[in-house]
């Protein structure tokens, strides 16, 4: 599956929002090749997002719901995307376009969802109304064309309920991985030149000093190793003062941990403090 466009409405925080993943025109010089759908040129899409944002601003959410949607396709069980509506008693809504194959062929779908307000906080098949449409892609389309024939279509509201609708959609060839907030006890790096090159293009964008990324062997795991020994291993309070001083005084008045995972936390959260405070950030927001 290939996701081109996403609107959500009263699911999570999220109220009219909407974001879109095609490219209308070519990018020149960008580091990522072949932005388009194989062997449709004028199909392009972003193969690479980067969501960012202060704490609380949705990027967990959005990854939630799309994981969401994903499972009401693949188990076509309502109850798996309903309990994140925000306000019970009105209207909620999502729409999303995406790309899948079909008979070696790829068509753009286009899923239209609402879900009814009502007091008893239940949905079914009569408060639930789920439309989809499919248009083949051709070889000279773009994301624009398809979608402005989906738009004719949707005009034309099926009365068939939304399981049946869901069964239009091929089943998904992949799910939606989700990250965990822990460390691994091991790392590793795919051993093909292809996920350091697309490594390296999402590090430049977040960082333009970044020059190259490179395979070293010598360091392979090197941080899940530390982080294995400093759990075996604490760090010495005397050395944990030098170093990291303010952690030191909550680990010594029992509101800090001295593990590895709870120190490098701890560490990152003051220092995002103290470079708040210096600048300003309280005075821009108001």
């Amino acid at each position: 599956m290939i996701i081109m466009d996403l609107k959500i409405n009263n699911f999570f925080a999220f109220e009219n929002f909407h974001i879109n993943f095609s490219y209308p025109k070519k990018i020149v010089n960008s580091y990522l090749e072949d932005e388009f759908l194989e062997g449709y040129p004028n199909f392009r899409y972003q193969k690479i997002n980067i969501i960012m944002g202060s704490n609380a601003t949705g990027k967990t959410s959005l990854g939630k719901m799309i994981l969401a949607i994903f499972n009401l396709i693949n188990k076509k069980n309502i109850d798996l995307i309903s309990p994140f509506i925000s306000n019970k008693k009105k209207n909620a809504f999502f729409a999303m376009d995406f790309v899948e194959k079909k008979e070696n062929k790829y068509y753009l779908y286009r899923m239209n969802a609402h879900f009814l307000g009502n007091d008893e906080d239940s949905y079914s098949i009569d408060n639930v109304k789920i439309n989809v449409y499919s248009v083949e892609i051709k070889k000279r389309d773009n994301y624009e064309l398809c979608s402005e024939r989906l738009d004719l279509l949707t005009n034309n509201k099926s009365t068939e309920n939304y399981i049946t609708e869901l069964e239009k959609i091929p089943k998904l060839s992949w799910g939606f991985a989700f990250p965990f907030d822990s460390f691994k006890s091991e790392y590793s790096v795919l051993d093909d030149d292809r996920y350091l090159k697309l490594l390296e293009y999402t590090l430049k964008v977040l960082d333009p000093a970044v020059k190259y990324v490179r395979r070293i062997e010598n360091v392979k795991n090197a941080l899940a190793k530390l982080l294995t020994n400093l759990k075996e291993h604490p760090v010495p309070l005397p050395l944990l003062s030098q170093y990291m001083p303010f952690q030191y005084t909550l680990v010594r008045e029992g509101k800090l941990n001295n593990t590895p995972e709870d120190l490098i936390k701890a560490r990152v959260m003051y220092t995002i403090e103290e470079y708040t405070y210096a600048s300003h950030q309280e005075e821009l927001i108001r």
